[in-house]
């Protein structure tokens, strides 16, 4: 059997997420306004229809912009590199003191993980598993480097720097799978909110046929353009099949 492809979710509207609610505001408060006759007009726009309308919009409003999404992940991304940073310092700074409690001792140096702490410079899950070994072990030999004038400090800033990092890390990973699932979440949030003005756009505009002001109020207006019509083509098409 061949791979099973997702469909793309497709946006049902051809302007931007912040027109959509603009427009949307406007044709919600002109139809509270007007109720009575588009109950009238169609009693399926009677009671719960309005306050539905007003949760749909409500909730899309709620909903953070792509750019904001991003701008979080980017700002947790930064704090776990510096926290690897501290991190690394730290080990670095203790190798001295390690030397001098056990000079030519590799057993220790191992065991304090300097034969491979070049490896897991750059890699997260690595430098978290090496920092809470790394605390433990320097627990361990306390005595052997505070005789060496090692600071107390510098041994809880070991268990410091590891939960920071770990919780940093958390919450990058967080960020992350957040972003991949409020993008189809945020896109059928607003075609939903569209759905529903929509349907309210199209019986005002039959309403108000012979009031071309109040037919205006109705009127899904994206530049000129009627918002009404084919969706939009999706962000990544699917590539043509192969002849």
């Amino acid at each position: 059997m061949g791979n099973i492809i997702k469909n793309a979710i497709v946006r049902l509207f051809h302007f931007s997420d912040a027109r959509l609610l603009e427009i949307m505001r406007g044709i919600k408060k002109a139809f509270s306004e007007n109720k009575a006759k588009f109950v009238e007009y169609d009693p399926n726009f009677d009671d719960p229809f309005e306050e539905e309308f007003a949760a749909k919009l409500q909730k899309a409003e709620a909903i953070p912009s792509d750019n904001t999404v991003k701008a979080s992940q980017k700002g947790t991304t930064a704090n776990v590199n510096s926290d690897m940073d501290e991190c690394f310092d730290h080990i670095m700074y203790t190798e001295r003191f390690v030397n001098k409690a056990f000079p030519g001792n590799q057993a220790v140096h191992d065991e304090f993980g300097y034969n491979r702490s070049a490896s897991i410079r750059h890699n997260q899950p690595e430098m978290i598993r090496f920092m809470g070994e790394f605390s433990a072990t320097s627990k361990k030999y306390q005595a052997e480097l505070t005789s060496k004038k090692y600071p107390a400090a510098k041994l809880e800033l070991s268990d410091t720097l590891y939960n920071r990092l770990l919780n940093s890390n958390t919450t990058q990973e967080s960020t992350k799978d957040k972003r991949s699932v409020s993008t189809e979440e945020r896109i059928e949030t607003y075609n939903d909110l569209y759905l529903a003005g929509k349907d309210v756009s199209d019986a005002g505009k039959k309403i108000f046929k012979n009031d071309p002001a109040m037919k205006k109020l109705f009127t899904i207006d994206s530049k000129g353009g009627n918002g009404g019509g084919n969706a939009a083509p999706p962000e990544n098409p699917p590539a043509p099949p192969a002849e």
